[in-house]
């Protein structure tokens, strides 16, 4: 089963360090999780996705091995 959290923070700066934290526990085995991603607006309204891998690159590392 999988379930979906989406915690609220006033900045940028304490959602990329709750993402760390939630990074070092689940290297020490006392969580898991498939992904972990901070959303940010710009002034203009622009929203952008923080993911800790780059899956455009992945994907393409994936497409040049087949």
């Amino acid at each position: 089963m999988s379930n979906l959290i989406v915690i609220a923070f006033q900045n940028e700066a304490d959602a990329f360090e709750m993402r760390a934290r939630l990074v070092k526990l689940q290297s020490q085995y006392l969580i898991e999780m498939e992904d972990a991603v901070v959303v940010t607006r710009d002034p203009q309204g622009k929203v952008k996705l923080h993911q800790p891998v780059n899956l455009a690159a992945a994907g393409a590392m994936r497409g040049t091995l087949w």
